[in-house]
Protein backbone atom coordinates (compact mmCIF):
# COMPACT_ATOMS: atom_id res chain seq x y z
CA UNK A 1 0.00 0.00 0.00
CA UNK A 2 1.28 3.36 -0.92
CA UNK A 3 0.94 6.65 0.57
CA UNK A 4 -1.50 7.71 -1.69
CA UNK A 5 -3.80 4.21 -0.87
CA UNK A 6 -3.42 5.05 3.05
CA UNK A 7 -4.68 8.68 2.58
CA UNK A 8 -7.52 7.87 0.57
CA UNK A 9 -8.40 5.35 3.37
CA UNK A 10 -7.73 7.94 5.73
CA UNK A 11 -10.29 10.36 3.84
CA UNK A 12 -12.68 7.96 3.10
CA UNK A 13 -12.66 8.68 -0.65
CA UNK A 14 -14.41 5.41 -1.70
CA UNK A 15 -17.30 5.99 0.69
CA UNK A 16 -18.64 4.47 3.47
CA UNK A 17 -22.02 3.06 4.68
CA UNK A 18 -24.30 4.02 7.74
CA UNK A 19 -26.00 1.43 9.62
CA UNK A 20 -28.57 1.51 11.67
CA UNK A 21 -30.83 -1.65 13.66
CA UNK A 22 -30.38 -5.31 13.53
CA UNK A 23 -29.83 -5.84 9.23
CA UNK A 24 -26.94 -8.25 8.97
CA UNK A 25 -24.38 -6.54 6.78
CA UNK A 26 -22.43 -8.88 4.88
CA UNK A 27 -19.96 -8.07 2.05
CA UNK A 28 -17.27 -10.00 0.05
CA UNK A 29 -13.75 -9.77 1.18
CA UNK A 30 -12.07 -6.42 0.35
CA UNK A 31 -15.60 -4.30 0.70
CA UNK A 32 -15.14 -2.62 3.95
CA UNK A 33 -11.80 -2.01 5.99
CA UNK A 34 -12.95 -0.51 8.98
CA UNK A 35 -15.90 -0.26 11.36
CA UNK A 36 -16.90 2.99 13.43
CA UNK A 37 -19.43 2.52 16.20
CA UNK A 38 -21.29 5.85 16.62
CA UNK A 39 -23.13 4.95 19.60
CA UNK A 40 -22.42 2.07 21.95
CA UNK A 41 -22.69 -0.85 19.93
CA UNK A 42 -23.22 -4.83 20.86
CA UNK A 43 -22.50 -7.13 18.67
CA UNK A 44 -24.41 -10.50 17.59
CA UNK A 45 -21.99 -11.29 14.90
CA UNK A 46 -18.67 -9.93 13.70
CA UNK A 47 -16.34 -11.55 10.83
CA UNK A 48 -13.05 -10.22 9.68
CA UNK A 49 -10.44 -12.00 7.55
CA UNK A 50 -7.48 -13.56 8.96
CA UNK A 51 -8.77 -12.48 12.48
CA UNK A 52 -10.66 -14.09 15.39
CA UNK A 53 -13.66 -11.84 16.76
CA UNK A 54 -15.69 -13.00 19.67
CA UNK A 55 -19.51 -12.03 19.03
CA UNK A 56 -21.46 -9.95 21.96
CA UNK A 57 -18.94 -7.61 22.68
CA UNK A 58 -19.77 -4.27 23.51
CA UNK A 59 -17.74 -1.15 21.69
CA UNK A 60 -17.88 1.78 23.42
CA UNK A 61 -18.86 4.82 20.88
CA UNK A 62 -15.80 5.99 19.04
CA UNK A 63 -14.06 3.08 19.09
CA UNK A 64 -12.69 2.21 15.38
CA UNK A 65 -11.68 -1.41 14.57
CA UNK A 66 -9.64 -2.26 11.13
CA UNK A 67 -9.83 -5.23 9.12
CA UNK A 68 -11.36 -6.90 5.93
CA UNK A 69 -14.81 -6.91 7.63
CA UNK A 70 -16.67 -9.44 5.83
CA UNK A 71 -20.08 -9.59 8.05
CA UNK A 72 -21.47 -7.64 11.39
CA UNK A 73 -24.82 -7.56 13.02
CA UNK A 74 -25.35 -4.88 16.21
CA UNK A 75 -28.47 -4.91 18.89
CA UNK A 76 -31.43 -2.52 18.03
CA UNK A 77 -30.97 0.83 17.87
CA UNK A 78 -26.88 0.95 17.73
CA UNK A 79 -25.28 3.01 14.95
CA UNK A 80 -22.20 2.07 13.13
CA UNK A 81 -20.23 3.14 9.95
CA UNK A 82 -18.47 0.77 7.74
CA UNK A 83 -15.47 2.23 5.66
CA UNK A 84 -15.73 0.86 2.08
CA UNK A 85 -11.95 0.11 0.45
Amino acid sequence: MNVNDLFNRQSAKSGFKQVSGTSAETAVSGTYFAVQFITECTTTAFTAQNSVTVAAVTYPAGVVVYGNITAITCSADNIYILYKS
